[in-house]
Formats: C-alpha cells, structure tokens, sequence
C-alpha cells in the first residue's frame, strides 16, 4: 500500500510539474510577445528622433559637368530599423560663395511621393537633372554641391550633400 502511495505522488507531482512547465512556456510566451511590442516601439521612437531611420544617397557616375549639361545618376534609398512612409524628396543645386560663405539655391527638385520604405529595404530612384547654361563656373570662389532631404511622415528628416565642379 505504501508502495502504490509512493507511485501515486509520484505521479501526481510529475504531472504539477508538466503543468508548471506548461504554465512557465504560457508566461514566456506572453513576456515574448509584449517584449516584441515594446522592442517595435522603441525602434519606432528611435527612428523618430533619426536613431536607425531610412537613409538617402544621391549616387552620380561624376563629380564635374559642363554648363547646360543632362545629370543622370540616382537616389539611393536604404530603409532603417522600421517601415517608415516617405512623404517627399527635395534636392536642392546649392552655390556657396567661398569668400563671403553665403549659399544661394539655385534651383529646387521635388518628388512628392506616399510610399513605404520597409526595414532594411533598398530602393533606387532615378535622377535626371539639366545644369542651367547661365551659371557662374566652379572657381577657388564659387562651388556648388546637391543638397538632398528626405521627409518622412513622422521623424527626423534624412539629408546628403554632394560636390559637383561645373566647367565650360
């Protein structure tokens, strides 16, 4: 009788311990699933403030043009630790007088758009741009570079600058 008494706790305490492992894999599950959701939040906030955010690159084949030249080259679009929606793309043809350090845009290129740009996802964008023939030329005074922002719904703006020479 003692033996059989024995066995029955036995088997009693074996099945408490199924069921508290059973019970333990239900509470890490729903620790999992609530620690997913906070992880997913705070990178939604990190990119927010340009932690881990999409990033934006114009790509061109050269760094010197000549006046009234086609620029063809592309923007490259890498996506951050989230999906974030875009909202528009702006680059700007920038001059800097070096002598004085003031900067003077010349001329603004928009891109409205309202896709989504996925967790690490790579996109390409073409670039076509025509230099105005007018312009002063690339001196030890005068440079010019590409400025470009990308805007998003929500966070931190992304910004490239890129150097270009124009000579006759």
């Amino acid at each position: 009788m003692k033996e059989e008494k024995g066995t029955l706790a036995s088997l009693k305490n074996k099945e408490e311990l199924l069921n508290d492992q059973t019970q333990i894999e239900k509470i890490e599950k729903l620790l999992d699933k609530k620690w997913r959701r906070k992880k997913m939040m705070l990178r939604k906030y990190m990119s927010i403030i340009g932690i881990g955010a999409a990033k934006i690159d114009l790509v061109l084949p050269q760094n010197t043009y000549r006046l009234g030249e086609c620029i063809q080259g592309y923007f490259l679009i890498k996506g951050g630790v989230i999906e974030q929606k875009l909202k528009r793309i702006e680059c700007d043809l920038v001059m800097v007088d070096q002598t004085t350090g003031i900067e003077k845009v010349m001329d603004t290129i928009n891109i409205l758009t309202s896709k989504f740009i996925h967790s690490e996802e790579t996109n390409q964008l073409s670039f076509k741009y025509r230099l105005p023939s007018d312009l002063p030329l690339s001196t030890k005074e005068i440079s010019y570079h590409f400025k470009t922002r990308l805007f998003f719904n929500e966070g931190v703006d992304s910004r490239d600058q890129d150097v270009i020479e124009i000579i006759e």
